[in-house]
Parts: structure tokens; C-alpha cells; sequence
């Protein structure tokens, strides 16, 4: 009798599996998805300073740079995904339509230190000489928007697993903004000859860059849904993307902005040029399923990732004896972080 309970159990389990092992919506049904994404966007080459030490190695030829680089790193932050999906009466297509949305931005600074000076490493090598700052300070705006629209295909649906793949078109738009402050203080000498640093600025020389990529082009990839028990579910997702599109590309000097008549050293814009960028996202995580009258809804959470290869770029000046020698560096921009998702099928 325990061997006959054992299997009626076992074949009631399988088949609530095979019933519930797609969480996507019943043929000629909707399904609308919100979701909470927390993500750490990540790119390349936010060092913005070197907190130099004073350093004598017996040479009177050049003073050496001895210290860390400071990095102005991005942080988590809150964002969105909104998607729509319709499943076809075949049982086999649907098609889904989905935005994320993150606007994220990150502030740090440094002081000079009793033994250490400030170099910055952005801007123009002739301008920036690196000699005397006593505070440097970072910001960095990074905003994403991401837009797919594709169709859904069943390729199986066996028991507790359901595969679906999908085709269709992405549309990205990723920019960067960073502005960097380098700030000499005035110097304030007392009756007993000594110089400390006074509230006013006597220099003030700010850099500041924009990247800007937006692509288009076709996606591909695989939705996977297995039920683990009766209303849980493994649910793992993983596209890939050709994005052609162009970077737009700023870069701006100027020195001693506190006076009057600053000196303009650098505002250049890259003139357009249109690159194809690999990207990548994928994601997995549980989901949790059940029924409220006419209404069914899943719980979902998980964790992601997005990769854009090259996307970024930086015009970098090389050379102080030829003021215009530049070239372009081109970096990867990548985000991953948890995700919640509340879904309605109707």
C-alpha cells in the first residue's frame, strides 16, 4: 500500500509539473510583467587621480609618480523592466516586448595628504600639469535603456521542462558622463611665516567627457522553465545580440574656471562612426506561481547580467609636444545585480 501511495503521489506530482512548467501565459492569453532590477553598472578606466607620495630615489633628473590611482566607482541602484507578452492560439508562439530602464550616478573625492600631491590622469597631458592641487573631486552619470521585441518559439515541452526559443530586434542606448574637478586652495601665511590653506580657490580646472552609444539589430536566444516542486520553478534566460549603431563622443578642458575669462583648452566631438557591438544578457532565478479568480500570478527573483564589448569611448590625448595627437579608446560597459518581478496572465 506505501508503494502504491509513493507512485500515485509521484504521478500527481509529475503532472501538476507537466501543467505549471511554463510560466509564460495560456494560448490567446496576455501577460504583463514589473520588475525591480538592482544593478551595478561597471566600466572601464574610472581612475581620475594618483594620490602621489613624495618619493626620493637620488635623481634630480625627474620626480616619480609613487602612489595608488583613485577610482571613481559606480555603485547599485535601482532601475526597472516593463514587459508584455501575448501567447499565439498554436500553443507554440508568443511575442514579448520588454524596456529596462536604469539611471544611476556615483560622487567621490580626495585631499592632498601631509606627504602626498594630487596628478590627475584625465584630460590633456600639456595642460594639466599635476603640481599643487589639494582636492580632486569625481562624478559619473551612467544611463541605460534597453528595448527588445521578439517572438517566441516553443522548441519543447516534456513533462516539468519547458524551452522556448527567441528571435527578434534589440535597441540599446547607453551613455556616460564624467566630470572631474582638480582644485588648488589659496595659501594663507600668519604673523609666525606659516602657510596653511586659506577658504578661497585660486585654480580650478575641470574635465569632463560624454559617451553616448545607441544601436539596433537582431537578438537570439533561449528561455528555460523547469518545475521543481508542485509551484516552484527554476526559470533561466540567456540572448545575444549584434547592435550596429554609432558612438557619440565629447571631450572638454578648462583651466582656472573661477576667473573671469577662463582658458578653454579642449571641446572636441568625434564625428560620426557607426561600429557593431557584441552584447550579452543572462539571468536565473526561482519563480513562484499561483491563482487569485480570474487572475494568475508569479512571483520571480533571481540574479543578471548585461555585457556591451567596446560600447564606451574615451578621447585620450597622448602627447604634449603635438597639442591635437588624440586616439579613441574603446571599453566594455557591463551591469549585473538581483532582479524581483511581479507577472500577471490574464
Amino acid at each position: 500500500m506505501k508503494k502504491l501511495g509513493f507512485l500515485i503521489a509521484g504521478v500527481s506530482l509529475f503532472l501538476n509539473g507537466a501543467l505549471l512548467a511554463s510560466v509564460r501565459p495560456c494560448p490567446g492569453e496576455f501577460s504583463v510583467t514589473a520588475e525591480w532590477v538592482y544593478l551595478d553598472p561597471i566600466i572601464d578606466n574610472p581612475y581620475y587621480v594618483i594620490q602621489n607620495k613624495e618619493f626620493d630615489d637620488g635623481s634630480t633628473e625627474f620626480d616619480p609618480v609613487v602612489g595608488p590611482r583613485k577610482a571613481n566607482e559606480l555603485d547599485y541602484n535601482s532601475g526597472f523592466r516593463l514587459e508584455a507578452m501575448y501567447a499565439f492560439c498554436d500553443c507554440m508562439s508568443d511575442f514579448r516586448l520588454a524596456w529596462t530602464h536604469l539611471d544611476s550616478d556615483q560622487k567621490d573625492r580626495v585631499r592632498r595628504g601631509e606627504k602626498t600631491d594630487l596628478i590627475p590622469t584625465v584630460g590633456h597631458p600639456d595642460e594639466l600639469d599635476g603640481q599643487g592641487y589639494d582636492l580632486a573631486a569625481s562624478k559619473i552619470d551612467f544611463d541605460f535603456d534597453r528595448v527588445e521585441g521578439v517572438f517566441g518559439y516553443r522548441l519543447l515541452n516534456c513533462g516539468c521542462l519547458d524551452l522556448v526559443m527567441e528571435f527578434g530586434l534589440q535597441y540599446v542606448r547607453i551613455e556616460t558622463k564624467v566630470k572631474d574637478k582638480y582644485i588648488e586652495f589659496e595659501r594663507v601665511t600668519d604673523e609666525a611665516g606659516k602657510t596653511t590653506l586659506g577658504e578661497g580657490i585660486d585654480r580650478l580646472d575641470v574635465y569632463s567627457a560624454r559617451s553616448c552609444f545607441w544601436g539596433i539589430g537582431p537578438q537570439i536566444g533561449f528561455d528555460l522553465n523547469y518545475c521543481l516542486c508542485g509551484d516552484f520553478s527554476f526559470v533561466a534566460t540567456a540572448n545575444w545580440a549584434l547592435l550596429v549603431g554609432e558612438n557619440e563622443t565629447k571631450s572638454f578642458l578648462v583651466e582656472n574656471l573661477q576667473r573671469e575669462r577662463p582658458d578653454l583648452d579642449v571641446d572636441v566631438k568625434n564625428a560620426c562612426l557607426y561600429r557593431i557591438v557584441p552584447a550579452t544578457h543572462m539571468r536565473a532565478g526561482l519563480n513562484y506561481g499561483f491563482d487569485c479568480g480570474c487572475w494568475d500570478f508569479n512571483i520571480e527573483g533571481g540574479y543578471q547580467f548585461y555585457s556591451y564589448v567596446r560600447a564606451l569611448d574615451t578621447i585620450e590625448f597622448i602627447d604634449n609636444n603635438m597639442e591635437g595627437r588624440s586616439l579613441d579608446i574603446y571599453s566594455d560597459a557591463g551591469m549585473h545585480g538581483p532582479y524581483v518581478s511581479l507577472i500577471f496572465n490574464f
